[in-house]
């Protein structure tokens, strides 16, 4: 997925509605945040007014997207509010959340806004799944093989011994059930810490791109955090279930080996990381050693 840029030229014909917004705008008004080509893509609009954010879809994934949309409104202020909807455009405009990433912080000013966040989470997992998709238990493992199966190709040598753990992995993972609410994709850019400057230390945060919202298991929310951040993850998960949150600890160490191998596994296979250097954090992921997370440069969910 594309990093964000000003691009009002951008063209892709998939998606009915990014034309006539882009050639709507003023110059400089639009911001495109993010952009997969045939699929969908994300723009910022400012201008007269408040800023918003408009999703474009392709016409086939536009439906699963609309639904979603409608159903977040349940979350409150946990979720940006859906002010419009134009379904020939296949788009929907939201309210723009005005905040910093958890990826933009470091180590420290995440502390606060890691503990509220798993308040957030159970707030969000209590909500009522009437209505939602199914959770796509399989989507983890098929992502997991393909990355694997990529790295192979370049380095046989390096994903050997990933090769059984990943065989013994898949029906773990076909296994993981639940019926929460869960957000379905919850990388740390996903996470905005909100209001002023005191909002990192006060721990303020709100969640966006909800288009994955699902009914399944609520560690598939938590495994992305655990696996990136390791034990920094831990008042995100102390304050879950101090919020009445369950966590079935055997389902979240499977995803979250899943989350720690698919990372690295595509580093590997894009060229990110060198073998040797892809070798040893893959050795310590597989024996267990890595208690502090393999954090690495966020990448879009692929």
């Amino acid at each position: 997925m594309s990093a964000p840029s000003a691009a009002p030229d951008l063209r892709d014909d998939a998606l009915p509605g990014l034309a006539p917004l882009l050639g709507t705008a003023a110059p400089g008004d639009v911001t495109v945040l993010a952009h997969r080509p045939g699929r969908r893509a994300t723009v910022l609009v400012r201008g007269s007014g408040p800023a918003r954010v408009v999703k474009l879809f392709c016409r086939k994934e536009f439906p699963a997207a609309l639904g979603a949309a409608r159903l977040v409104g349940r979350h409150g202020d946990l979720a940006p509010r859906l002010l419009a909807v134009d379904e020939g455009a296949c788009s929907l405009m939201h309210e723009h959340v005005d905040g910093d990433g958890l990826d933009g912080l470091s180590p420290q000013e995440r502390a606060a806004p890691l503990a509220a966040l798993g308040g957030v989470l159970a707030r969000v997992h209590s909500a009522p799944t009437d209505g939602l998709r199914p959770w796509d238990r399989a989507h983890t493992g098929r992502k997991l093989v393909r990355w694997h199966d990529a790295a192979a190709g370049l380095a046989p040598e390096v994903t050997a011994p990933v090769a059984p753990v990943v065989t013994a992995l898949l029906p773990r993972l076909l296994d993981a059930a639940g019926r929460a609410c869960v957000h379905g994709d919850l990388a740390l850019r996903n996470v905005l810490v909100t209001g002023d400057g005191t909002a990192r230390t006060t721990g303020s945060v709100r969640l966006i791109d909800w288009d994955r919202t699902a009914s399944g298991p609520p560690e598939a929310d938590l495994a992305p955090l655990v696996g990136l951040l390791g034990e920094a993850a831990g008042p995100a998960v102390a304050a879950y279930r101090a919020a009445g949150g369950t966590v079935d600890d055997d389902v979240l160490a499977d995803l979250v080996l899943a989350n720690r191998l698919t990372r690295l596994l595509r580093r590997l296979a894009r060229g990110d990381d060198p073998p040797a250097l892809a070798s040893g954090r893959l050795a310590a992921v597989l024996d267990g050693t890595v208690r502090r997370g393999v954090e690495q440069p966020v990448e879009a969910d692929a």
